[in-house]
């Protein structure tokens, strides 16, 4: 993708144009040195780093607060990291790459003004990012990113095809809903705040019964390393790697930024969130901001411009536990709904 993909390089943008999050992970000589947070005023702009996109669920995993910042400064102590943590810092050594960003371990998550500044960076946090690692089959942090599995399960099943008046062949014989079942419809997805991070990483390592790639240019897996079959059935308006491909196709046109937020909004409605009364409008900010161009406005979830045509909003099934439950956005704003789908 470094070398060959020009689409994929062409969307990053410039070192002089970055914004690095306040705080990384050094994962220096891991193992032999313990990995340790580090403040990133110092640290050029063109720094590579690569972040992690998890669930919480209901297990809290460690995490920064005011009464550790300097410990961790020091080292992490890697006996007190769950799973996917180590893991994280595991494959980002392994590639070669010195930092991690980990949302719980680099906001200060007792600090009011830290979460409010480094949340608003968010989307620039996985946008700028080398390539994003998604513990796409973990429930939370304990189950980790190296799932035990069969390694005969990741193998093609080929077969030698003899026909009467054609040349013989040999086929390789897949699943059509792999992806969809191995990455699409997993805990990870259900996230409303892994669809922004997912649409702006530029490249994502998914860890599930097998690894998967994903970027601009391609999906591959262990099974298909060279790229997935071409499943279009597979795919809808609602997958997030389609999003990510519109993503980059459509916002240049004003209107067409319009259409792909009502795609965005439509997905990220389906998801859930652990704080809904703080992060409803927080979680897709980022996404908002990098669609904000020749004076665009955005109010509470929609855009001025077309603000008439997107009060229509409605909701598509109110007996599905659909309530109104964020008093703090306008009622005229989808987002003052707990659940929209």
């Amino acid at each position: 993708c470094l070398e060959n993909h020009e689409y994929c390089n062409r969307s990053l943008p410039l070192p002089e144009n970055r914004i690095l999050p306040g705080r990384l992970i050094d994962v220096g000589d891991w193992p032999s040195v313990p990995p340790r947070l580090c403040a990133t005023d110092g640290l050029p702009l063109e720094t590579n780093y690569m972040t992690l996109s998890h669930c919480w669920s209901n297990y809290v995993p460690l995490k920064l607060t005011t009464s550790n910042l300097e410990s961790f400064q020091d080292h992490l102590e890697l006996s007190a990291l769950p799973q996917t943590f180590k893991a994280a810092i595991k494959i980002t050594a392994t590639l070669g790459i010195q930092y991690l960003w980990i949302d719980s371990l680099c906001i200060i998550q007792d600090s009011e003004q830290d979460w409010t500044e480094q949340a608003a960076l968010m989307g620039d946090i996985y946008h700028n990012s080398w390539c994003n690692i998604a513990a796409t089959a973990a429930r939370d942090a304990r189950d980790g990113c190296f799932m035990e599995r069969n390694p005969l399960a990741v193998r093609k099943c080929q077969v030698q095809a003899n026909w009467n008046f054609h040349p013989a062949q040999t086929l390789s014989c897949s699943s059509f809903d792999s992806w969809d079942n191995s990455v699409s419809h997993t805990c990870l997805h259900s996230r409303a705040w892994v669809v922004q991070e997912l649409v702006l990483a530029p490249r994502v390592l998914h860890f599930g019964e097998q690894l998967y790639w994903e970027c601009l240019e391609q999906r591959a897996s262990e099974t298909f390393p060279s790229s997935l079959p071409n499943n279009k059935q597979t795919k809808t308006s609602l997958d997030i790697h389609s999003l990510r491909h519109e993503w980059n196709l459509e916002k240049s046109l004003k209107l067409n930024r319009y259409l792909l937020w009502n795609l965005f909004v439509r997905r990220y409605s389906e998801c859930d969130l652990t704080k809904p009364e703080l992060d409803k409008l927080v979680a897709i900010s980022g996404l908002a901001r990098k669609l904000i161009v020749d004076g665009d406005q955005y109010v509470a979830g929609l855009w001025r411009e077309i603000l008439p045509h997107q009060l229509m909003w409605s909701v598509q099934d109110p007996g599905t536990g659909t309530e109104p439950g964020n008093s703090y956005i306008p009622s005229w704003s989808w987002a003052s709904m707990n659940k929209l789908v």
